[in-house]
């Protein structure tokens, strides 16, 4: 009797919770759209402040890298817990690896944030604020080059809806409009950290109710993990900007190879595990600095940069030493091209970017402390709700002390009058006895 073949298909051998997750996140359509714009496009939509997105290339999304990462990802600590420690995603990786500003006004769809007549244009409605990429896919081609403030909003939009904040149901949220109402104030948006809030938004969705379809960017993900773990990372290329233009493609491993990738990584790999960006030279701008000067203090950082990522990368993925003045040199003529493009922070900036992370962290200890607040004064409405209803019951009983006091005078009155009634009573009778005593005596006689 023939033994009955066993599956070899990967559907069958891993339970239902393993597989690979469902997303509208797709960096081709991007990159193909933006293939397709005109140079005038291409100068409106960086004099938006997305301009660095538009030198992205395609890159696979490796779903079983990504899967085993988010796997590791904490609710609580909102930090991917490993073996060596737990490690952060902050701002500034997404202002190196996206290209995108952190500071600024920031960019919250609050659920009061008015109507305008921009989103009824596109097909929304007060009481269904989606926008499908589909009908704003159409609206591009309708346009076709067109570089006026309706190609920058829906251009935008598409990149939202695909790329920045994609969700599960392959809609964009129409109140986005809103901050592309004025676009002189789009740029001054902070882009950067609404990418990083929605980020960690999904990461906890996944987590808590082990959601199949998944938001969210993607590939700032996958390159934030290459950047900060030292495994299954790609060849990485000459120094570009931004940080997700230099790693290259590689073909995605089974999640089995890559869970065991994770379980292997140990103490000893600790130092491959850190925010570099920490010690990173950032560039500053001062007016009074020649460009030459700028492009040399952009290049020295990029060489450190550079030397940071090859000490972290294994060896088999070094340059060889004779090759490094070579190097050195196309960096500094790819910088010479780039440093326009480059995003320019400030020492203060810097400042303020650490201490919007260390302000991320100590965001859950106010949460919590806000908790307890608010339970206390629950707790003190209670009690100042069972007060008032003593003062109203003490009200009421003071209404019947004094009802009772004014009977009780009442009765005081009536037992006086009775009291002297009586009195008078006893009198008539026992005057009465002395007359009929003298009327019986006389007759007598």
């Amino acid at each position: 009797m023939d033994t009955p073949r066993k599956s070899t298909r990967r559907s069958s051998i891993l339970p239902k919770e393993a597989r690979n997750f469902n997303t509208k996140f797709s960096l081709p359509a991007f990159v193909k759209r933006v293939h397709k714009l005109t140079a005038n496009q291409r100068n409106a939509v960086t004099r938006m402040g997305f301009g660095n997105l538009l030198r992205i290339s395609n890159k696979m999304l490796r779903r079983n890298l990504l899967v085993e990462l988010m796997d590791r990802w904490s609710c609580r600590k909102q930090a991917f817990v490993l073996l060596p420690g737990e490690i952060k995603m902050t701002l500034k990786d997404v202002a190196l690896i996206l290209g995108l500003r952190v500071l600024g006004e920031p960019v919250v769809l609050k659920e009061d944030t008015p109507f305008i007549k921009l989103e009824s244009e596109y097909g929304a409605a007060l009481w269904n604020r989606r926008i499908s990429v589909a009908s704003i896919e159409d609206r591009l081609v309708s346009l076709g080059e067109a570089d006026n403030e309706d190609f920058i909003r829906s251009f935008l939009l598409y990149t939202f809806g695909i790329f920045l904040f994609p969700n599960a149901n392959g809609k964009v949220d129409s109140r986005y409009l809103y901050f592309l109402n004025d676009l002189d104030k789009v740029s001054s948006f902070a882009w950067g950290a609404a990418v990083l809030e929605d980020m960690v938004y999904w990461l906890n969705k996944r987590k808590e109710t082990n959601a199949q379809c998944l938001g969210g960017c993607l590939i700032f993900l996958q390159v934030w993990s290459y950047e900060h773990i030292d495994l299954a990372r790609p060849l990485l290329s000459v120094f570009t900007f931004p940080r997700v233009c230099r790693w290259g493609n590689i073909k995605s491993s089974l999640r089995e190879g890559f869970s065991l990738m994770f379980q292997e990584l140990n103490i000893n790999q600790g130092n491959h595990i850190s925010s570099r960006y920490e010690s990173e030279h950032m560039v500053v701008e001062r007016r009074s600095e020649s460009d030459m000067e700028l492009v040399d203090e952009t290049c020295e950082g990029i060489s450190k940069q550079s030397r940071a990522s090859i000490v972290s990368i294994d060896s088999a993925k070094s340059r060889d030493q004779s090759h490094h003045e070579e190097k050195k040199e196309q960096e500094k003529s790819s910088c010479v091209a780039q440093v326009t493009s480059t995003i320019i922070l400030s020492s203060d900036e810097e400042d303020i970017l650490d201490s919007t992370d260390h302000g991320r962290e100590d965001s859950n200890n106010i949460l919590k402390k806000n908790a307890e607040l608010i339970n206390k004064i629950k707790y003190l409405k209670k009690q100042l709700l069972v007060y008032s209803n003593v003062h109203e019951q003490n009200a009421e009983l003071r209404k019947e002390v004094e009802e009772l006091r004014k009977e009780n005078l009442h009765l005081r009155s009536a037992h006086s009058a009775a009291l002297c009634f009586e009195e008078r009573l006893q009198r008539l009778v026992i005057d009465d006895s002395l007359h009929t005593n003298t009327e019986e005596q006389t007759t007598g006689s």
